[in-house]
């Protein structure tokens, strides 16, 4: 937990140096969101569901542009970010500034710790993760999806964005070594926070196991109540709204 915390920076998410020169590496979209835009590749998975009205969990939250677009124009109500970086929190709340304060939250913590502690249940309309799942170790993934799929209410999204490899990596296990390395696993600054990387099989296989509904490469959905599920709870609410009435009549 907490992998390579210590390369999650101002200058990381900023790509510029504290004397405002170009860093060479960094998450990208910081110019769009310096420009008070969001990055197309940002923008594009937010896009997948209708968000009128919703709240929302975002994992690993970084600038806060997201959260932003998302209120701006997307008309949520209410939003969560969880990401264990400072400088991100920082970051994300310099960019917020402008929205309602009581409409929104930031949280630093490991997402792991935070969401088995938390034990939501049916609270977000939909869960992003938005180029962040390739940078929590493969071990914590499998114990984060199943509280991602119990936190949100039913029929609503998780919405993953993440590059897809030629092969799976599993930097920590590997013995922190790449078998395919690619660009950003080469630069020093950036070497190793892509520490779970996913072919396409393996994302889906390994988000379908946790019983997610497959909707796209990007968009998952939490099952809808199969009807024979609806009837028996309906059936239980007219039991209880009967026996009410008797005995408000007794």
């Amino acid at each position: 937990m907490g992998f390579l915390q210590e390369k999650y920076t101002r200058e990381y998410f900023t790509g510029l140096t504290p004397d405002g020169d170009h860093a060479g590496y960094g998450a990208l979209g910081a110019d769009e969101w310096r420009a008070g835009s969001i990055f197309c590749e940002i923008k594009e998975p937010i896009d997948l569901v209708d968000l009128r009205g919703g709240r929302v969990l975002e994992i690993g939250h970084g600038r806060g542009e997201s959260a932003r677009y998302m209120f701006k124009e997307k008309g949520i109500i209410e939003y969560l970010g969880v990401d264990f970086s400072e400088a991100a929190h920082q970051l994300a709340c310099e960019t917020l500034a402008g929205i309602p304060k009581d409409s929104w939250q930031l949280k630093v913590a490991d997402v792991l710790e935070f969401m088995q502690a938390a034990n939501f249940e049916s609270c977000f309309d939909a869960v992003f993760m938005l180029d962040t799942i390739e940078h929590i170790p493969r071990a914590e993934v499998v114990k984060l999806l199943p509280l991602i799929l119990r936190s949100l209410k039913t029929g609503g999204y998780l919405i993953v964005d993440t590059p897809f490899y030629g092969v799976d990596e599993d930097y920590i296990e590997q013995g922190y070594r790449f078998v395919a390395p690619s660009a950003s696993d080469l630069h020093p600054a950036t070497k190793g926070m892509h520490c779970n990387k996913f072919t396409r099989e393996r994302i889906l296989c390994e988000i379908g196991s946790v019983g997610f509904r497959i909707l796209g490469d990007k968009k998952f959905q939490k099952p809808r109540l199969p009807s024979f599920q609806k009837a028996t709870h309906w059936l239980r609410r007219c039991a209880k709204q009967t026996v009410n009435k008797l005995r408000k009549c007794n």
